[in-house]
């Protein structure tokens, strides 16, 4: 634009601070003469590299920001309608899923697993026993007890019950009806039949190969000990609690491998131990009584005692 078009175009009676004006075309010179004619402070020329990420981002990032939010992304499904609102919550129920098996490592995915832990929860927060598992996730999500804390604290008590598979090689408590699985072999008398079968139910029925018994022991002594030791308590006709407890304590108590022979030996040297310190609680044995044989007294020892027999008869008559 020419110095005379300028000053003619600036000298317009209907350029006002209201006119809607595309500045876009005209040089920063003429831009810079508007801004003064109506007072406005002029425009800081960005020429990019000063700009905050967040200014440089398109609209799709803001969008993707957006929805990250729980809260936005609810809002969002409630006006699409049904379908959204039923896509919504699956989202939220898988980032749940993910976020707990990314706290717990340890967890085996099976078919099993699954219906155990959510059938829990819902028996637990619904009372319903009959919904299958994504019927229970919707509900549970409903009354905010689907979370990865929910999930993690129902998925350590079912494992501790014994009631989860776990991965191959990883030993796990027997639940209620293993352990009854047991105790019918014991019943039957077929005690190194009862051990493997607790073995092989730790292992959730999948036994591992060991090239030998002694291997296994060496390899397992822990599971080995466990399995001894159930089917060994198991298998006694009446015990005590509190007595077996204090067996293990004083007699069991830092022993690497247990085996049924071992524990059945230090039971019986437990007892006599412990039936002895009942007869002499302070530890000593009293002096053995002897009887004396009065064949070997002389005729006057005899005479003596006899006199002496006499005399306290009379004086106790005397009395």
């Amino acid at each position: 634009m020419t110095q005379s078009a300028q000053e003619e175009f600036l000298n317009d009676p209907w350029l006002t601070p209201d006119t809607h004006l595309d500045t876009a075309g005209l040089s920063a010179d003429t831009r810079a003469k508007i801004d003064a004619k109506f007072g406005r402070a002029p425009k800081k020329q960005d020429d990019g590299f000063e700009l905050r990420p967040e200014v440089l981002r398109g609209p799709s990032e803001e969008y993707a920001e957006m929805l990250r939010d729980p809260a936005v992304r609810k809002e969002l499904a409630e006006r699409g309608g049904a379908e959204e609102v039923e896509r919504y919550e699956m989202e939220e129920i898988e980032r749940v899923i993910a976020a707990f098996r990314q706290a717990n490592p340890d967890y085996l995915k099976t078919a099993r697993n699954g219906d155990v832990v959510i059938g829990a929860l819902a028996q637990k927060h619904l009372h319903k026993d009959w919904l299958s598992n994504d019927e229970a996730g919707r509900e549970l999500w409903a009354i905010g007890k689907w979370t990865v804390q929910e999930l993690t604290a129902q998925y350590r008590a079912c494992l501790a019950a014994g009631q989860l598979d776990v991965p191959r090689g990883t030993a796990k408590t027997l639940s209620e009806s293993e352990e009854l699985q047991v105790i019918a072999l014991i019943r039957t008398g077929n005690l190194p039949a009862a051990i493997i079968r607790f073995v092989a139910l730790s292992y959730s029925g999948r036994l591992p190969t060991y090239q030998s018994a002694e291997k296994f022991l060496a390899e397992q002594p822990e599971l080995a000990s466990r399995a001894a030791l159930f089917v060994w308590a198991n298998n006694q006709p009446s015990l005590d609690p509190e007595e077996f407890k204090q067996f293990q304590n004083e007699k069991l108590s830092g022993v690497r491998l247990l085996t049924y022979g071992l524990i059945d030996r230090a039971w019986a040297e437990w007892r006599k131990e412990n039936r002895r310190s009942h007869l002499f609680p302070n530890g000593v044995n009293p002096e053995p009584t002897t009887r004396e044989n009065l064949d070997d007294l002389s005729t006057e020892e005899i005479n003596d005692r006899y006199q002496q027999a006499v005399r306290d008869f009379r004086r106790g008559r005397n009395l």
